[in-house]
């Protein structure tokens, strides 16, 4: 799966979207190239395709024109360094006989998500989509999911076209590429502060903020300086969580989902579950 957003450096696929020649071949732009589509911005950027041997042929966009000739029925050039555009523009492709226009061109930020399961897994089927694809309304967010085949050698052919995000397109989308701003990690213990007889947690990768998935919040244990650890009560308070017991008074320490087998439900509104952690050192 290939994801990118219109802000994109243009990835070296050449060695798996080869085009093969044939004989008296038709003008052709390797299958990794369609309408809508992002090129990657701040880089000499590689254009290739097929055509007829010996055949001349120039791509013009942005306000370039670079012409190739092609060898053995293959034919490859580089644009120049392209500065990151919104602006929709038309890629063309001229040869001897043909032309080929590619309309809807961003020019941005292009990232390659590759995973199982967790990659693959669609927008549609996440836990509480439907707010999130309804919001799905940013077209300068563009998708290129290459389908799964097993081959042995190189193919021409993706069976893929780029797509816009949209509320009628996003629901096919990877749940975790689709995200504008991209959350590696689920929240991740920064720091602690005592308060009184409570300590408030700091996190890392909050993304658009900490939520309590299946109920009150829970996975947190807490001690005082006799390093006896006791379940402890916790809320959310903006992007910390306070934890507290009535039965430590001056807490120096929490763990979280730190059992064999934690019941914990600590998340991100991004869908992403936070990491079970300890404040102490203790060698218990």
């Amino acid at each position: 799966m290939i994801t990118f957003k219109s802000t994109s450096p243009f990835l070296a696929l050449t060695a798996t979207l080869l085009v093969v020649p044939n004989l008296a071949a038709e003008l052709q732009l390797a299958p990794v190239f369609s309408s809508s589509m992002v090129l990657q911005q701040g880089m000499a950027l590689p254009i290739w395709g097929c055509g007829d041997c010996g055949e001349t042929v120039t791509v013009e966009f942005h306000g370039q024109r670079v012409p190739a000739i092609a060898t053995n029925g293959k034919w490859s050039l580089k644009l120049a360094e392209l500065p990151s555009s919104s602006s929709p523009e038309t890629l063309t492709v001229i040869g001897a006989r043909q032309r080929l226009q590619l309309t809807n061109v961003l020019v941005g930020d292009v990232w390659l998500c590759s995973g199982q399961s967790n990659m693959e897994m669609p927008l549609g089927a996440s836990f509480q989509s439907e707010d999130d694809v309804a919001a799905a309304t940013n077209t300068l967010i563009r998708l290129l999911r290459v389908q799964k085949s097993r081959a042995k050698t190189p193919q021409t052919a993706i069976g893929a076209l780029w797509e816009v995000c949209s509320p009628e397109t996003v629901w096919s989308f990877s749940a975790i590429a689709y995200d504008e701003k991209i959350e590696c990690s689920g929240p991740i213990y920064r720091s602690m502060s005592a308060d009184g007889d409570k300590i408030i947690l700091h996190f890392d990768h909050v993304g658009a903020g900490l939520e309590a998935r299946g109920g009150e919040l829970k996975g947190f244990a807490i001690c005082g300086t006799d390093q006896k650890f006791v379940w402890a009560s916790s809320k959310i308070v903006g992007n910390t969580v306070v934890v507290s017991s009535q039965e430590v008074l001056h807490p120096v320490a929490v763990r979280y989902g730190w059992t064999d087998y934690p019941m914990v439900n600590l998340w991100s509104k991004d869908g992403l579950p936070a990491s079970p952690f300890r404040t102490d050192d203790f060698e218990n």
